[in-house]
C-alpha cells in the first residue's frame, strides 16, 4: 500500500487501499465498534474474505504499517501463539464507506462485504 498522490483516488484516510485492505479495514472496523476488536487467525480472516493466508498477511501488515489497524498478539497458557485481536487504531471504528459489514446468523458468521467487483 502506498500514500495517495495529490491527484489519485486516495479514501478519508490519505492512502490507496485495495479491495482486500479495504474488506478486512471495514471487517475490523465493524467488529472494533460492536465487540471493541476481533480475535482470530489470519487463516478465519483467508476464509472469510475468500483470499489466501499469504496475502491477508500483505494487507494486515501494510495496515498497521500505516497505522490504520493495531494487532496484539495472544498466547496459550502452554506458549502456543493463538490468533491475535485486531481493532481499528486508537478503537476508533471509522473505516472508508466503500461498503459494510453485515450479519449473516450469528456473530461468528459476520462478513465484510464490497460493492466494488474484481
Amino acid at each position: 500500500m502506498t500514500r495517495a498522490k495529490a491527484d489519485g483516488g486516495a479514501g478519508a484516510h490519505g492512502f490507496h487501499l485495495t479491495k482486500t485492505q479495504r474488506e478486512l479495514l471495514r471487517y475490523i472496523a465493524g467488529e472494533t465498534a460492536l465487540n471493541g476488536g476481533v480475535c482470530c487467525t489470519k487463516r478465519d480472516l483467508a476464509d472469510l474474505t475468500g483470499r489466501n493466508v499469504k496475502t491477508i498477511d500483505r494487507c494486515l501488515s501494510a495496515l498497521r504499517r500505516d497505522g490504520l489497524v493495531e494487532a496484539e498478539m495472544r498466547f496459550g497458557e502452554n506458549g502456543a501463539q493463538l490468533g491475535s485481536c485486531y481493532r481499528t487504531a486508537n478503537g476508533s471504528a471509522r473505516a472508508p464507506t466503500v461498503g459494510r459489514v453485515t450479519t449473516e446468523g450469528s456473530d461468528s458468521a459476520r462478513k465484510a462485504v464490497g460493492n466494488e467487483t474484481n
